[in-house]
């Protein structure tokens, strides 16, 4: 897990691109697919909306990659518990 990541933007679409995308969901994922088995990918209606994008080849990143700044999360609202982040 990479801790101390701050993801900063202009565009809070493209923030939250980036943010998805470390939580390594995908940011073009349909309801009901892996990741968004309980709900809607708001960055497609965000991006349909023109207030953004989820094309992550669109947003320069600054230090590291998404891969690299990647923090493992599962399905749903639930991830590593808190005793796990500061172990």
């Amino acid at each position: 897990m990479t801790r101390g990541v701050i993801i900063a933007a202009r565009n809070a679409v493209c923030v939250d691109t980036v943010g998805i995308a470390v939580m390594d969901y995908d940011p073009y994922a349909e309801r009901g697919t892996f990741r968004f088995i309980r709900g809607d990918n708001t960055l497609r209606c965000a991006e349909a909306a023109g207030t953004g994008t989820r094309d992550l080849k669109r947003i320069e990143l600054a230090e590291l990659s998404t891969k690299d700044a990647q923090i493992n999360f599962s399905p749903g609202a639930v991830g590593e518990k808190r005793s796990e982040l500061n172990s």
